[in-house]
């Protein structure tokens, strides 16, 4: 037993001055502790802090000891007079209000079963919220070490849960900060996983997140690199390197990153930011950079080169860099070799050369066939693999038709325009137009013999168009050339390593179409490149999951992944009880089928919690 006080004011006096209760604490049959008052003296006079404790002292003694008079009557006489007047007093008014004969077991038992029984009529789901991706991630998370790093960078505990919340709402919802804020607050329960309230959550820190992520870029993508290399043994034999673009969705008028450029998905009215990227063979990223809309493709290779191989750790780990044409110069393969790498790579010419061996028949994903044979190149550098693929050839030729039409119909266009009283007529000017026409279709002007027929005042009289040799232009459909440094490579291996070049198209498809990457619509490059990177480590994240799925034999893309976590959630459940308390309980779901074998595969827990209790109130 024990006193509390409060101040109230006392009429006999006219002065505020403790009001005394005395309570008794225990704790009841579910482990809750609780307290009860079993009296309320009132104003007490005349006793002093130690003698009050004394009272309660004594008073319990009593309580504990009352079926044991000599016992109790010893400890009773030690106590000074005015204790003991007080102690027989209030226990005389615990008697009179029946408070000693409390059968504390019987009573925990009658409250235990009051308490679990809830009223079905009163019963209501709270507060539903995603949990499945976002717990899916955080364990990914967790996996790669980030908030480690993060530790080691100074940051202090509540930012870094802050921070990695958003990242995961970022990958699990492809959001922008903005949204991003709405959907923690009021969607996910991303924020209960780290242990604070979304309300914590503002447009301030939101916006400083990805740019704090991006002032350490360089430290977390080293970090990350390594520790997925250790994660799945990885050696990065083989690297890829690529290109694409993001445009912005505003002029950008003050920006040194954004330029007109040749888009990738047509924006020929946007200003673009080029992301170029060097990822292994398992499609994690190597090293990143972000650079002007208007790079051209060969010139973004000598930076990415020197950045790689500053994070070589030794010679032996002599890589295989394979690429696509575009980058593909006589200029950046001899920097490649330079550095100590290899390349693999479409050659941008038809190397003269000779068969080398037997053809070998390989078949591509949908069981078409692909002709390969070694050939030796006659004066150049490099060794060739001749490529013949039958359902490619199917394809450029049905191009091939449409884009004849559309060449074609440009150039009786032009013709038509030397005949009308209005129309272009000088021959520079004609010539003109016809570079613009050859320009649009490249792969088909070369096979047509384009004549331009004119008079003594440099006025065009006729146009004549034919193509050259039609056994060729088929002939080289479906055909290309690979090139390599590297020697003794059998043509099937060639084929496959270059294959790999897929994993860079899908970590681009994942980026701009899963995770969202464009558009964008910051108006300065430091925010710019701060979202592409916060976008990247997303990828990071999703990487980490569908590697470790893939060698399960689970080949979903992100967003079949989301869709099938999504079916987990967490729910508040709230009912009365007979004791008129209303009970709350948080509940996680468990998963389904489909989702506990993802859990399964990942070797991950399948639920943060089943249930836990928020809170029981008297109404």
């Amino acid at each position: 037993m024990h006193f509390s006080a409060t101040y109230r004011h006392n009429p006999q006096t006219g002065q505020n001055e403790p009001y005394y209760r005395l309570k008794e604490t225990y704790r009841d049959s579910v482990g809750i502790v609780r307290s009860r008052i079993l009296l309320s003296p009132g104003f007490i006079k005349g006793l002093s802090g130690k003698q009050l404790r004394d009272v309660s002292v004594g008073l319990t003694h009593r309580m504990e000891h009352k079926d044991e008079a000599d016992l109790f009557g010893d400890a009773h006489e030690a106590h000074e007079s005015p204790v003991k007047e007080w102690i027989d007093s209030l226990w005389d008014m615990m008697v009179s209000q029946n408070k000693i004969d409390i059968d504390r077991k019987k009573d925990d038992l009658r409250i235990r079963a009051e308490r679990n029984l809830l009223f079905g009529d009163t019963l209501e789901g709270r507060e539903a919220r995603e949990m499945g991706a976002e717990w899916c991630c955080y364990q990914a998370v967790e996996q790669l070490g980030v908030a480690g790093l993060l530790r080691r960078e100074g940051w202090d505990e509540l930012f870094i849960s802050k921070a990695l919340a958003s990242l995961i709402t970022r990958t699990v919802y492809h959001a922008s900060e903005y949204k991003s804020l709405r959907i923690m607050r009021e969607n996910s329960a991303v924020c209960e996983l780290f242990g604070f309230p979304a309300s914590e959550l503002n447009t301030h820190n939101i916006y400083d997140i990805p740019l704090e992520f991006y002032k350490i870029k360089q430290s977390l993508e080293s970090h990350l690199s390594n520790k997925t290399n250790h994660l799945f043994n990885l050696q990065d034999k083989i690297v890829l390197f690529d290109l694409t673009n993001s445009y912005f969705e505003s002029p950008k008028k003050f920006s040194k990153l954004a330029k007109f450029g040749r888009s990738k998905e047509k924006r020929s009215d946007a200003k673009l930011v080029v992301l170029a990227m060097v990822i292994n063979a398992e499609g994690f990223i190597k090293y990143s950079s972000v650079l002007e809309g208007n790079t051209s493709d060969p010139s973004s290779l000598p930076a990415m080169i020197e950045n790689l191989s500053l994070q070589s750790h030794s010679p032996k780990d002599k890589s295989l860099v394979v690429m696509d044409a575009g980058i593909a110069t006589e200029e950046n393969l001899a920097l490649i070799v330079s550095k100590g790498y290899d390349y693999l790579c479409v050659s941008r010419k038809k190397p003269k050369a000779v068969p080398r061996g037997d053809e070998v028949v390989v078949y591509d994903n949908k069981g078409q066939p692909i002709t390969l044979a070694a050939v030796e190149s006659q004066g150049g550098a490099g060794y060739y693999l001749h490529v013949r693929s039958h359902a490619k050839g199917l394809k450029e030729r049905s191009m091939n038709r449409q884009f004849r039409e559309r060449f074609e119909q440009r150039l009786q266009c032009i013709e038509s325009s030397i005949h009308k009283k209005s129309g272009t007529k000088k021959y520079d000017k004609v010539c003109e137009r016809i570079g613009r026409a050859k320009e649009k279709y490249p792969s088909i002007q070369k096979h047509y013999d384009v004549r331009v027929e004119k008079d003594e005042s440099e006025t065009v009289t006729r146009i004549t168009w034919a193509v050259k040799d039609q056994a060729d232009m088929d002939s080289s459909s479906g055909v290309y050339y690979l090139r390599t440094s590297r020697p003794l490579l059998d043509e099937q291996t060639i084929w496959e390593y270059y294959n790999i070049i897929r994993n860079v198209e899908d970590s681009f498809r994942t980026l701009k179409l899963d995770l969202d990457l464009r558009p964008i619509y910051h108006q300065k490059d430091e925010p710019t490149e701060a979202h592409i990177f916060f976008g990247l480590l997303s990828y990071w994240v999703v990487n980490t999951i569908r590697v470790q799925l893939l060698r399960k034999g689970i080949n979903h893309d992100w967003t079949e992944l989301t869709r099938v976590m999504a079916t987990q959630k967490t729910v508040v459940t709230c009912a009365k009880n007979k004791l008129g308390e209303m009970v709350s309980m948080k509940v996680c779901t468990v998963p389904e089928e489909k989702l506990q074998g993802i859990y399964d595969a990942l070797l991950y827990k399948n639920q943060p919690y089943k249930r836990k209790k928020i809170c029981s109130t008297q109404t």
